[in-house]
């Protein structure tokens, strides 16, 4: 018997209702050993496929996919037409081994099907926007999301092995003593490098508290309370302009240890990132390494490098280009600035992909890309035309001796060089399959500078944040530093990069009152700033503040990288668009005028 559950449930159909149509297992769970056994099962129609009388029907629920069959020459109450895709269903029936020629090895239910005895439609389904297997853009993806995680296993299982991920992140933090204490989520305006979203006070109109970047000062106010280890996976929020793997709210695995040294906060991540890549991929980790940042930059033009791929940079030597009779780069010498190689053994590309990236390097904000190709037919290169071959040839062995390969060359302000040849890289490295991509690597980056001086808003910023403390060799003249001369400053600050993301960031703190107001100062604050915006936070870093440090993980890139994912969307259950709009539910939004009289704000809006 078949019916139908609609809005207007009549007499017969509440009876119906009456029998147990609660499951007694999940689809994807059946195999032959249930043979002969009564299930009930709910679920949704995943495809039909119509065989005279006999409709066979994939049937499926979070668990996966089973077959079930219906036959349409018995007695319905309803038109069988209803039977649609993705319509919700509870069926019951005797598990049955599938003829031999119609079992299917590719599922683990390929072997049984479910002939209905019993059916019941819990819910109808208009036409979806779309199915399973259809090819739509992110956009549609995104507005439709409840719908994508049913045409995506993948995006559910991304979700699954998130939860298990802080599952076990918990556990084994609780198991060293670790606490997890929540901190809010409204909070003071904190500048911590972002802008905040703020959030209007009604009570205290003209007043805002701010949804916290970061709980960076509450974990260290928390030190102060006597919380020695603490731990949250917080909700962190940062206004800033997006990126495939940023999004304005996300997670963070936060923690902070009092009376630590660095080697303490990197043997618990260590730790715990083995643990992890142990029970989610089943892959060994033994490998830490660290780089500086220098170093990092210098090798391989990134603060975030990629050490499954093999290529790096080489710094030319100023007698190379003194040498080499290019103008253009004894032109770039003069003025200081730097000048790069990447040497690729064996490669040989066409001239038209040349031109593709010497685009790309002018695109970057580079002034182009010097190239230089040797092979068996000999050099090529467009600087043939301003220079001999034998300076040319020495300044392709200079960037790598081999035979033959392919040598770029790029030369300009030391950041822009940087930017192209590290795209360049991970460009050739992809496109030339030399990055092992079964395997995961990870790399501690340290000994960064304290400040970088950014050049639009004409200030010093804290290359991390200002809570940071300087190293040992700089607390000594951090009160006599020239304002013009920051860049000096090295902090006591570390990276962990996994496969050429930066998975988490940390330090060790400021402990002390007077330092603290300190840096805030070179940072351009003045006095009332530092008051109005830190000065209950100063006014505790002099009640007994105990050293301490730690580190924060970006939890969506865990995820990514832990599922193999393309970007962090694909790791959280509803993100936001490019533009940072919700296109499920069309926020930001629009408010009720009364709302905004309510908390005593106006809105001006420009004239089309």
């Amino acid at each position: 018997m078949i019916t139908s559950l609609s809005y207007d449930i009549s007499y017969k159909m509440k009876l119906n209702l009456k029998k147990n149509w609660k499951r007694n297992h999940h689809c994807g769970d059946l195999n032959a050993t249930y043979e002969n056994k009564e299930v009930i099962l709910n679920g949704w129609i995943k495809k039909i496929r119509d065989h005279g009388h006999l409709l066979f029907i994939d049937m499926a629920d979070e668990s996966g996919l089973v077959q079930i069959v219906l036959d349409t020459n018995q007695d319905h109450s309803f038109n069988v037409k209803d039977l649609h895709y993705d319509a919700v269903i509870s069926i019951k029936g005797l598990v049955k081994k599938r003829p031999k020629e119609m079992q299917n090895k590719k599922i683990p239910t390929g072997m049984i099907e479910i002939p209905v005895e019993d059916l019941l439609l819990l819910s109808s389904c208009k036409a979806p926007p779309f199915r399973e297997g259809d090819s739509i853009n992110e956009n549609l993806a995104l507005k439709y999301r409840y719908l994508d995680f049913r045409r995506r296993s993948d995006l559910k299982n991304n979700l699954k092995i998130r939860h298990r991920i802080t599952q076990i992140i918990r556990e084994e933090l609780s198991n060293l003593e670790f606490y997890e204490i929540e901190t809010p989520i409204l909070y003071k305006s904190t500048p911590e490098g972002a802008r905040d979203f703020l959030v209007p006070s009604r009570n205290q109109k003209g007043s805002f508290y701010a949804l916290p970047q970061s709980p960076q000062t509450l974990k260290q106010l928390l030190m102060i309370s006597g919380f020695g280890k603490y731990f949250q996976i917080a909700k962190c929020f940062r206004d800033e302009d997006l990126r495939s793997n940023r999004q304005p709210e996300f997670s963070q695995l936060d923690l902070e240890m009092s009376f630590v040294e660095e080697k303490d906060i990197k043997d618990i991540t260590e730790n715990l990132l083995k643990v992890l890549w142990k029970k989610i991929k089943n892959e060994t980790i033994t490998d830490f390494p660290s780089l500086s940042y220098q170093t990092a930059l210098d090798r391989f033009g990134t603060d975030k490098p990629d050490l499954r791929n093999p290529l790096e940079l080489k710094i030319l030597k100023e007698e190379t280009i003194k040498q080499s009779g290019l103008k253009i780069l004894q032109t770039s010498l003069k003025e200081n600035h730097q000048t790069k190689s990447l040497f690729v053994k064996n490669l040989q590309l066409s001239r038209s992909r040349l031109d593709q990236l010497n685009d790309l390097t002018k695109s970057l904000g580079g002034g182009g890309l010097l190239w230089i190709q040797k092979s068996k037919e000999g050099l090529k290169s467009p600087a043939k035309k301003w220079t001999t071959e034998d300076q040319l040839n020495s300044l392709y062995e200079a960037s790598g001796r081999s035979k033959n390969g392919l040598c770029l060359i790029c030369s300009g302000e030391s950041s822009i060089v940087n930017t192209v040849l590290s795209q360049l890289i991970n460009i050739i490295g992809k496109e030339q399959n030399l990055i092992d991509t079964q395997k995961t690597r990870f790399v501690w980056i340290t000994d960064f500078p304290f400040f970088e001086y950014d050049s639009k808003k004409k200030k010093w910023t804290p290359l991390h944040h200002p809570f940071t403390k300087p190293q040992e060799n700089d607390l000594k003249t951090i009160d006599t530093v020239d304002p013009k001369d920051l860049a000096q400053v090295k902090a006591c600050s570390y990276d962990i990069v996994c496969n050429g993301h930066e998975l988490g960031g940390g330090s060790i703190r400021i402990h002390d009152s007077s330092l603290q107001k300190k840096i805030f100062s070179l940072l351009g604050l003045s006095d009332k700033e530092i008051d109005e915006q830190f000065g209950f936070f100063l006014e505790a870093l002099q009640y007994g503040t105990p050293p301490h440090g730690g580190i924060a993980w970006g939890i969506e890139r865990l995820v990514m990288l832990l599922t193999n994912s393309e970007n962090i969307r694909s790791t959280m259950a509803f993100p936001k668009s490019a533009s940072g709009a919700c296109l499920m539910s069309a926020a930001p939004s629009e408010v009720h005028l009364e709302n905004l009289l309510d908390l005593g704000i106006s809105i001006s809006r420009k004239k089309d």
